[in-house]
């Protein structure tokens, strides 16, 4: 393996203590990560070499690559440990879910379909399988798979976790509440917990290590960063009361206020309190849409759910212009709630629009329009090179974010009360 890693162009692993145990250094790579630290990815490499060859180390790299928004490092590495170690269905289930993040469903879910078959009742595969439905509007199927998971074995986190988030999905408020009241549980796994178990036999889900929303937030929408990552074009419901949060698909939040509103279109530019990292390229907006041709919907598809998720990607083909007095083009599908204002590219990577808040009409409303009415720069995009599924996911890691609002009267979950930064930072320095 050590070839593979290098492969994989793995950079060398921080400085660490003498005759360091397996667990000790799995826990110093999961602390890092949790704190967004650039040195999880290394630290996870080290671990990986304390054992001589460790399935969990190996896909704590995938999740840290992940972290640093490289999703193209972090899929071709997670087949290269899906090959390596063929019994570990948490590799599995990591291949087949970031396979689905860029698009590629009905593959990771072939995947899923066939490694369930025989082991229908393990942790990491019922998840990502569960966490595919869930984005891809298919909830009552996850419902089922999780209920049914449920009437043969003891409940667990990640489990509660999802049964939840898939209650929000379908909009069943009974079993939503009853769900809620599990959540304390659900995000109650401890660190230790995580650096002791064993992926290549029985592993779990770990979701990202996301800074947590207050506890009550909602999701609204999507958005996406513009103007050197102080602001955000989405959309926020009419008569919308509470703070505002933004986070990214790194998991960085941010408050919010509304600066400008559109209100024809039913966008709002937000002003964040603090600049969100992101890529500064200049934004390049597609020259001209054709009807059949590709597109590329990057946001979060799950209207209501603060739960740590990346974000996906709908392809689909823009359908005609129009033809009702406004301005924009048709999307040839419906698209989900949670994607409202979500940005969409073209086959080029080029940004094409966002998505009309009210997504039953399947409109794109076009870039250049909205940018210009909110003063923001752009260019025209001239390449015709098309970079693929995979790397314009990538490209639009940086700048999709969910925005939420706070309304501390509910409480939708998604909390880890018992693992703050200051409690990390602790452990972090302790450990020997």
């Amino acid at each position: 393996m050590a070839i593979a890693l290098a492969c994989a162009g793995a950079v060398a692993a921080p400085r660490v203590r003498n005759a360091e145990t397996l667990p000790a250094a799995l826990l110093r790579a999961e602390q890092a990560l949790a704190l967004k630290s650039p040195d999880a990815a290394a630290l996870f490499e080290h671990a990986s070499h304390v054992a001589g060859e460790s399935a969990t180390a190996e896909v704590g790299m995938v999740r840290a690559y992940l972290a640093e928004g490289q999703y193209r490092r972090a899929l071709a590495f997670a087949h290269l440990v899906q090959g390596e170690h063929t019994r570990s269905n948490e590799a599995m289930a990591w291949m087949a879910y970031l396979n689905d993040r860029s698009g590629q469903t009905g593959i990771a879910l072939r995947m899923l379909e066939v490694a369930r078959a025989t082991q229908q009742d393990d942790v990491a595969l019922l998840c990502a399988q569960s966490e595919i439905f869930i984005d891809r509007q298919q909830a009552v199927r996850a419902t089922t798979e999780l209920d049914t998971w449920l009437a043969r074995n003891a409940a667990q986190p990640p489990i509660i976790a999802l049964r939840h988030r898939a209650s929000i999905a379908a909009n069943d408020k009974v079993s939503e509440g009853v769900w809620r009241k599990l959540l304390p549980t659900a995000y109650s796994q401890r660190l230790p917990q995580l650096a002791t178990r064993d992926a290549e036999s029985t592993g779990t889900w770990i979701t990202p290590w996301f800074d947590e929303l207050p506890a009550g937030s909602w999701q609204t929408s999507s958005g996406f960063i513009v103007d050197s990552g102080t602001h955000v074009i989405t959309a926020l419901p009419a008569n919308t009361s509470g703070e505002i949060r933004v986070r990214d698909a790194k998991g960085n939040l941010r408050r919010a206020t509304v600066e400008r509103a559109l209100e024809d279109a039913g966008l709002v530019l937000l002003r964040l309190e603090q600049a969100l990292p992101h890529d500064d390229a200049p934004l390049a907006i597609a020259p001209r849409l054709f009807p059949g041709s590709p597109f590329h919907a990057i946001g979060f598809p799950v209207r209501g759910s603060t739960y740590a998720a990346l974000p996906t990607n709908t392809p689909g083909f823009f359908g005609r212009p129009a033809n009702d007095g406004q301005q924009g083009m048709l999307l040839g599908q419906a698209m989900p709630a949670g994607l409202a204002s979500a940005p969409v590219f073209n086959a080029n990577a080029q940004l094409a629009g966002f998505i009309s808040p009210d997504t039953s009409t399947s409109r794109l409303l076009p870039a250049a329009v909205v940018l210009e009415s909110f003063g923001i720069a752009t260019t025209t995009g001239t390449s015709t090179a098309r970079p693929g599924n995979a790397e314009i996911y990538e490209r639009a890691l940086s700048r999709v974010v969910l925005v939420a609002i706070v309304q501390p009267a509910t409480n939708p979950g998604g909390t880890r009360a018992d693992v703050t930064k200051d409690s990390l930072k602790a452990m972090h320095a302790g450990v020997d």
